[in-house]
C-alpha cells in the first residue's frame, strides 16, 4: 500500500507544472518501494537513468506511463491532490490524472477543488462532499486570530474599526470556497 499527496499552491503556480506534479508523485511512489525492497523496478530504474544521462526533465507524458507501470506493484495506492483548481497547467494535469485513474482499480483518489467545468466533468458523477465555511465559525476563529497575534492586535488598538473590518472582509470571501470529490475506479467518466 502506498499513499501519495500533492498540494497545488497558487503562490507557486510557475514551479507547480503538471510533470513536476506527476513527478513528484512517482518520486513519492519510488521512496515507498525502496522502503519495500532495497532493489527499484526496472521501469523506473530506466526512466532515471534516461534522464540522468542526457541531464533533461520528463515528459508529463513520460511520469504518467511509468507511474501507470509502477502503480500495479501496489495493492492499493491512496491518492490525494489538495487545490487541483490552483495548478497552473489544470488541463494537462487533468488529462494524465485521466489516464493513470482509467482502470486502474488500485487507486482510491481524492481531491480538493473549487467547482470548475473541466474538473466537474473528469469526475462527472463521483462522489462529491461540499465544505463550505460556517460564517459564525469564520467570524469566531478570526476574532480569535486577531487577539492571539501580537502585531494585528498593534494594528487593531491604532484603529479598532480594522478588526470588524478584516472579519467581515474574508467571512464574505470565504462563502462556499471548497469542494471535495472522491474517486474510486470505476467512478471516472
Amino acid at each position: 500500500m502506498a499513499v501519495v499527496y500533492i498540494y497545488c499552491n497558487y503562490n507557486e503556480r510557475r514551479q507547480q507544472t503538471a510533470s513536476d506534479l506527476m513527478g513528484s508523485v512517482l518520486h513519492q511512489i519510488s521512496s515507498k518501494l525502496l522502503l519495500l525492497s532495497p532493489v527499484l523496478p526496472n521501469e523506473i530504474v530506466t526512466f532515471h537513468s534516461s534522464h540522468i544521462c542526457t541531464q533533461t526533465r520528463p515528459s508529463l507524458h513520460e511520469c504518467t506511463n511509468t507511474l501507470r507501470k509502477v502503480a500495479k506493484l501496489f495493492s492499493r495506492i491512496f491518492f490525494t491532490i489538495d487545490a487541483l483548481d490552483e495548478c497552473a497547467e489544470i488541463c494537462e494535469l487533468l488529462a494524465a490524472l485521466r489516464g493513470l485513474l482509467l482502470g486502474a482499480e488500485n487507486i482510491s483518489f481524492l481531491a480538493t477543488s473549487r467547482h470548475m467545468k473541466n474538473i466537474d466533468d473528469l469526475f462527472g458523477d463521483a462522489p462529491q462532499l461540499e465544505i463550505s465555511a460556517n460564517e459564525a465559525d469564520v467570524r469566531k476563529y478570526l476574532d480569535g486570530q486577531i487577539k492571539r497575534k501580537p502585531r494585528l492586535m498593534s494594528h487593531v488598538r491604532k484603529n479598532p474599526s480594522l478588526a470588524s473590518e478584516i472579519i467581515e472582509t474574508i467571512a464574505q470571501k470565504a462563502q462556499g470556497m471548497y469542494v471535495s470529490s472522491f474517486y474510486r475506479s470505476g467512478d471516472l467518466h
